[in-house]
């Protein structure tokens, strides 16, 4: 009988052992992420700070790229502005990684869901996992993976189209989401001043690459 019952409790103690483990490890991770937040979040703040710092379009547009890229995981990236479009009423292509400046030779597939999003406001992500009701529906055959409406208060002054992500980059998570939506508020704030600042009388600093 007290053999029986040691050897329950050692194996009670195995238990709680193996269960301590697991929690020490599940403890690690959760620090790791912790940490890569801080991380992610103080270079967010650093590049933020430059979008409020600065009346000219370039250090703008350069901001918005840095976040997106080394944040979100994505160097495709175009940023289109509707502030003082051209004569011809269509978005103003301020930054584009392809060196396009055309905005009517674009795909009619991704040109689409683009204006979509300049006309409703409505942002929208590509993974269903992080899709709301909210949300404009991911394109059919678009290379998009998001495209982000940025706004000044309740005004639409422009997108940032993302197409393919960075390789390591598996997919956009609900962090990136919400980092997304930072960049669209701040981004479109900064870029509606910028614009008006020309449109006065600033000396223009339109990125023409």
């Amino acid at each position: 009988m007290q053999s029986r019952d040691r050897t329950t409790f050692e194996e009670h103690g195995r238990t709680s052992d193996r269960m301590i483990d697991d929690l020490r490890a599940r403890l690690a991770e959760v620090q790791a992420v912790e940490a890569r937040l801080q991380t992610e979040l103080g270079r967010f703040f650093v590049s933020a700070s430059q979008l409020g710092s600065s009346i000219s379009r370039e250090p703008i547009v350069g901001a918005i790229r840095e976040i997106i890229a080394n944040l979100i995981g994505s160097e495709e990236v175009v940023i289109l502005s509707t502030v003082t479009p051209p004569s011809t009423a269509t978005p103003a292509i301020l930054y584009s990684w392809t060196g396009e400046a055309d905005w009517n030779v674009w795909r009619d597939v991704d040109r689409a869901p683009v204006e979509e999003v300049l006309r409703t406001g409505r942002s929208f992500y590509r993974e269903a996992s992080i899709s709301s009701p909210d949300d404009a529906p991911p394109p059919r055959d678009s290379s998009l993976s998001a495209c982000i409406a940025m706004r000044a208060g309740e005004r639409i002054v422009g997108a940032i189209p993302i197409f393919d992500l960075l390789p390591q980059k598996e997919g956009l998570t609900s962090s990136d989401r919400d980092l997304c939506e930072m960049v669209g508020a701040l981004g479109g704030q900064a870029l509606y001043c910028s614009e008006l600042h020309e449109s006065l009388g600033g000396v223009p600093t339109r990125n023409r690459n």
